[in-house]
């Protein structure tokens, strides 16, 4: 079990793994099914939830055109595509729900991953350990990938006969959107979708889409990041994992304010001036850039 207070700031990088787009990956994806927005699925989509033809279009030029690194930046300085881009993530990302990208022997593969380790560091031989770790988690993804991961590994472990302590615990687990997320999960009361890349309907897509937020709606996300900081101000290890490292997120968690804790942070494809500003600036630990999580705690930070 995981015994020393430890806390993991999840970035996009941590669900690559399991289906979903990077951030630039994501712009990508957007930007490539709007470019001829008359047949595509995405444009076709968007016009269905009450996008006009103009306001699809030229959101995805000005995408293009606009040398961001994520659609969540470009509708930072643009908040009249707000709307229509929030739908675009929303639909490209539920596409992502896959219960074989989550857990990938369901069709025969034997793919190690860090949700895997993650969860056997948790759970030693009683289910009554998952719910013993001093873990907390802020993420900055929108995707239910890990709740889901948790949910299907613990029922297929321990049984359906436990479904009712499971949720139990699950729902005492500290974990945080900071910027929202796709849908419920099942242990929380009201309507879960399922995770699978179903057809949604237009207002299921409207409803999911109007529970993300861009990085400066800070009145919605304060109280989400005063629960990060209380978590941080009580880690004793603290990883940043497939983090981007944008100085605003850095900023918001306070970490100028928290000189006295051990970052250590995953650098995958960063340049070694990147890795010494990170160092220097905010005191975040790195490691070899061409490590994955998984090989980052099995070669030089386990969890315990």
């Amino acid at each position: 079990m995981i015994k020393r207070p430890t806390v993991l700031v999840l970035g996009a990088g941590a669900s690559q793994p399991y289906g979903y787009p990077t951030g630039q990956q994501l712009l990508l994806q957007i930007c490539g099914g709007l470019v001829d927005q008359a047949n595509s699925p995405l444009g076709q989509q968007l016009k269905g939830l009450g996008c006009e033809d103009n306001e699809i279009g030229h959101f995805g030029s000005e995408l293009a055109r606009s040398e961001v690194p994520s659609v969540d930046a470009f509708l930072e300085s643009r908040p009249e595509y707000r709307k229509i881009g929030m739908l675009a993530m929303t639909i490209e990302l539920v596409r992502c729900e896959t219960l074989p990208n989550l857990i990938p022997r369901i069709e025969g593969k034997n793919d190690p991953s860090w949700y895997q380790y993650l969860f056997n560091k948790m759970v030693e031989t009683k289910l009554e350990d998952f719910g013993n770790n001093d873990l907390g988690i802020i993420t900055f993804n929108y995707d239910r990938s890990l709740e889901f991961y948790w949910f299907e590994a613990l029922m297929n472990r321990f049984g359906s006969k436990h479904e009712t302590k499971i949720k139990e615990m699950l729902a005492q687990m500290r974990i945080v959107h900071v910027y929202g997320r796709l849908g419920g999960v099942p242990w929380e009361n009201g309507e879960i979708s399922e995770y699978a890349p179903h057809a949604r309907s237009a207002k299921e897509v409207r409803t999911l889409s109007e529970q993300i937020i861009v990085m400066s709606e800070q009145e919605k996300t304060s109280d989400l990041f005063d629960k990060a900081h209380n978590w941080l101000k009580c880690g004793t290890f603290i990883y940043f994992l497939g983090f981007g490292y944008h100085a605003m997120n850095l900023e918001r968690l306070g970490l100028n304010r928290l000189k006295d804790r051990r970052w250590y942070g995953s650098s995958y494809g960063l340049q070694q001036g990147e890795l010494d500003e990170l160092h220097n600036i905010w005191m975040i630990q790195t490691f070899k850039p061409d490590l994955d999580i998984l090989g980052l705690f099995r070669a030089y930070k386990p969890l315990g």
